[in-house]
């Protein structure tokens, strides 16, 4: 509803508002600025400018009768530096109000409200001169649907000669909404975010500077379409440029609701009927990321279509029973989960975090560096503080089955030489050619190789152990029901099966081994993996 005559006062006179004194506020009616309504007149700050000249200097009026009349000077009508810039706020904001439809009333034009306003604006302005480069390129091997929120992001990103983001064009509904009440203190509604937010949902289609926003638009989407299929689509609104039209095509026939619902159904299976057994080449951390995309994709479809996306807990639920394994390791970390009813239980990213490291698959084939290290089987008391022994290859001669001296081979047993001379046989050619070369116990860079493979069985070997000792506690913990200060001794594949013996006292926790097997199992990567140029460069 129109100011009345008290608020219109209050908004030119009032110190807190535009702080006019009467005299000039009569000489600003004067002049054509009775109501806030008026600063349509002024539509550009060189009008505004202007007016603000020609109060600070009037021109001359006659004083007096026939000859006696005078040109006499008039006073300059005062107009302080701040009621200046609160003027020019005004008149900004009332043409923002006038673009998304809003009914002015006097809250409107608080001054807090018009600062807030005038802040955005520039903000938005400078956002306008900043170079958002080119618009991301259809190319054929990219998704469709994909490639619009791709193009999306970039409208939003691009403003008009509206000062408003290319996205009003693309909004489904031509008709902007009816406004609701501003968000206090700010000149939006308080159902957007911004004015930004508000211009994007409440421009309307229907304005003299539509036509060239509409015209860029289909300019830039013919040059991203450029040499794919969905040329075709788009070539019905070549000859009248319409953008938006383009647009609405290319959602409707290549990303409508069919193809959010096949994105739905594929979702659904990958989340309900994908198992994972740890049995082929495919990783624990391939399987997870599979769940995790999907149920990205599931969030992103439920904007389009109806998609039940499920919560944490479902999102574990979905996981474990994935998991169609007898792996132990993988089972004694399935049982921790479904016990931990406030943590991993109902935390999706949590409970694959902690699974994890059980992933036999990973666990088959570690990033060695191209060290084709074997460690033989060994017996080692975990647990208990004991150290791993026999870290390095041995025949069932107990020889060390690497390269001997002629001096040293000589002192072999028989059965040893044999099981030496076909261990060296078995090997690459080109290693024993390098063996048969170096008549002094190989070279220096073959007995740095060699010092290197001594060091990474052995590290493989602790790494090893502990990760053993750690997973013998949870096993037994879960499934066994012996205490985690129990020890487990390991026997070769032909002995017996494990057994568990309790350890004097309360022995180590479940942590301690865990911490144990981690330290090792760093130092084991710390051991495969070569330095990077910049750790070579670094060096003196």
């Amino acid at each position: 509803m129109p100011l009345t005559a008290a608020q219109l006062t209050a908004f030119w006179t009032n110190p807190a508002q535009m702080g006019l004194s009467a005299r000039t506020r009569t000489q600003i009616a004067a002049e054509g600025l009775v109501t806030p309504d008026d600063f349509e007149d002024f539509n550009d700050e060189a009008d505004l400018e202007g007016l603000f000249k020609l109060l600070l200097k009037p021109p001359k009026v006659m004083v007096g009768i026939g000859n006696n009349a005078v040109l006499t000077e008039v006073a300059a009508y005062v107009i302080p530096a701040k009621t200046m810039i609160r003027l020019h706020g005004v008149r900004l904001i009332m043409a923002y109000y006038r673009m998304v439809g809003r009914a002015v009333e006097a809250d409107d034009l608080l001054w807090p409200v018009v600062k807030s306003f005038v802040e955005q604006w520039k903000a938005l302005l400078e956002k306008k001169k900043a170079d958002v480069g080119q618009a991301p390129k259809l190319t054929k091997d990219r998704v469709i649907h994909k490639w619009l929120e791709s193009f999306q992001q970039y409208l939003s990103d691009k403003i008009g000669v509206r000062n408003g983001p290319f996205t009003y064009l693309t909004r489904p509904q031509v008709a902007p909404p009816v406004l609701l009440p501003r968000e206090p203190g700010e000149p939006y509604s308080n159902n957007f975010t911004s004015i930004e937010d508000e211009l994007r949902f409440c421009l309307p289609h229907v304005h003299n500077l539509y036509r060239p926003d509409n015209n860029a638009l289909y300019q830039m989407i013919e040059r991203a379409t450029t040499g794919h299929d969905v040329g075709a689509t788009i070539a019905p609104f070549r000859r009248t440029q319409d953008g938006r039209g383009a647009i609405l095509a290319i959602i409707s026939q290549h990303a409508g609701r069919h193809v959010w619902d096949k994105i739905v159904k594929e979702a659904n299976a990958v989340l309900q009927t994908r198992t994972w057994s740890g049995t082929t080449s495919i990783t624990l951390l391939q399987h997870i990321s599979g769940q995790r995309k999907a149920h990205i994709q599931l969030i992103e479809a439920s904007d389009h279509a109806p998609a039940d996306v499920p919560n944490n807990r479902q999102r574990v639920t979905y996981l474990l029973d994935s998991l169609k394994t007898e792996h132990p390791k993988v089972l004694a970390c399935i049982a921790a989960v479904e016990q931990d009813e406030t943590g991993k239980r109902v935390s999706f990213e949590d409970a694959s975090t902690f699974l994890l490291p059980s992933c036999p698959v990973a666990a088959k084939n570690p990033k060695n560096n191209g060290i084709n290290a074997k460690v033989s089987w060994t017996d080692a008391t975990t647990g208990g503080g004991a150290g791993v022994s026999g870290a390095v290859l041995k025949g069932k001669t107990g020889v060390e089955l690497r390269y001997h001296s002629p001096d040293k081979f000589a002192k072999l047993s028989k059965e040893q030489k044999t099981e030496v001379s076909l261990w060296n046989k078995s090997q690459p050619k080109d290693a024993k050619k390098r063996t048969r070369n170096d008549k002094h116990g190989g070279s220096k860079k073959a007995k740095v190789a060699a010092a290197k493979a001594s060091e990474v069985m052995v590290a493989m070997a602790e790494s090893h152990a502990a990760e053993i000792a750690a997973m013998s506690a949870k096993i037994s913990s879960f499934a066994s029901g012996v205490p985690q200060g129990a020890s487990m001794v390991l026997r070769p594949p032909s002995g017996p099966a494990p057994t568990f013996q309790p350890t004097a006292g309360y022995g180590p926790s479940q942590y301690d081994l865990d911490e144990k097997a981690r330290i090792a199992s760093v130092k084991l990567q710390s051991i495969l993996k070569p330095p990077s140029k910049k750790d070579k460069k670094a060096v003196p």
